[in-house]
């Protein structure tokens, strides 16, 4: 039998791994499992918080989105809106935010790149991200983070899918942009299917006015993550012929074709 060490390293490792949207469903199937609720006491606060804050989860303030990440990490309750120059109190366990006020201090970095950045973002954004969110984060003058975080939840279709997309922008002479991109889909309509992409990209361009910094920056993004998109398409597309069908057996157990025009005449179970 396993040890509480164990157990709670096992659960902790389910609760971290859940999909987009689904944590509750996996704690409660965990809980389930385990039968102790004292595992849960003592692994859950820290579960929480490394899940939220790797799904990017967006978090409403209002009229206000609000991403809960590392880079606007204050505190593990609290978190950094740069396009409000706020700070949230952050309950990852309700997944809402309890209080919110002005920032103490003024965000690091150039203020009127990050505004040009947040504003080519934004049209982005609303473009091709409609149901996430998009931020700039300024950790100084010369270095700027990009978070992109949308999620289509369908629980009621058995669906549930996520895009995270992380950008650290290093502006000198020219101008470098090295991304991650994530994407995760779970379908478990009569079957648990997912999928996980992780890729890192790498690119560089020109610099300019703050103007010109952002629409270069924008466009190499969206460059990068337009290309992503047209190889998932293309994986998707080949997927029922290739992956899919290997994954079949080519013939029943007898080795020997189904005649369905006479399938009475088969066996179906012993």
């Amino acid at each position: 039998m396993a040890s509480e060490s164990e157990k709670t390293k096992i659960v902790t490792t389910f609760l971290k791994d859940s999909p987009p949207g689904e944590f509750n469903n996996v704690l409660k199937d965990c809980r389930e499992v385990v039968g102790d609720d004292s595992i849960f006491q003592e692994c859950l606060p820290v579960c929480l918080h490394d899940y939220n804050t790797e799904q990017l989860t967006v978090v409403m303030d209002g009229t206000n989105p609000v991403i809960i990440s590392k880079y606007t990490e204050q505190s593990a309750q609290e978190f950094i809106d740069p396009v409000n120059k706020k700070v949230v109190t952050f309950d990852h366990l309700s997944k809402q935010i309890t209080s919110s006020q002005p920032l103490s201090s003024g965000l690091p970095g150039n203020d009127s790149l990050r505004q040009a950045l947040q504003k080519k973002l934004d049209n982005y954004a609303k473009e091709f991200y409609p149901k996430g969110a998009a931020i700039v984060m300024p950790k100084d003058n010369n270095t700027y983070t990009i978070i992109i975080s949308a999620a289509d939840l369908k629980v009621a279709q058995f669906s549930n899918g996520k895009w995270r997309s992380e950008w650290t922008i290093s502006v000198g002479s020219k101008v470098t942009c090295e991304g991650r991109i994530r994407v995760q889909v779970h379908y478990f309509e009569d079957a648990n299917i997912q999928m996980h992409t992780d890729t890192k990209k790498k690119v560089t361009c020109n610099g300019g006015s703050e103007d010109q910094i952002a629409q270069n920056v924008i466009k190499e993004i969206k460059n990068i993550e337009d290309t992503f998109h047209a190889e998932l398409d293309k994986i998707f597309a080949t997927l029922s012929d290739n992956c899919l069908k290997a994954l079949r057996r080519q013939l029943p157990i007898s080795r020997q074709k189904i005649n369905w025009a006479n399938w009475k005449g088969h066996k179906m179970m012993k």
